[in-house]
């Protein structure tokens, strides 16, 4: 599984691009938090079954990663 953050200056939206693209491609869950619906989110993101998180709350975290196990 895989968290990435989306966030206004956490680097070049290309390396994320890569990191989900490589993630999906070993089958691996992605958890996106968005923090601010402001922030756009790579294309790579949408239609792979990612959870969404809205908050940097632990617990709503942890429960995307326990949702992407079941």
């Amino acid at each position: 599984m895989m968290s990435i953050q989306i966030a206004k200056k956490i680097g070049y939206k290309n390396w994320q691009a890569y990191e989900i693209d490589k993630n999906n491609e070993k089958g691996n869950g992605l958890v996106v938090v968005r923090l601010d619906s402001s922030y756009s989110v790579p294309d790579e993101a949408y239609g792979i079954g990612a959870k969404w998180v809205y908050s940097f709350n632990l617990d709503d975290i942890l429960e995307a990663l326990e949702e992407l196990k079941n």
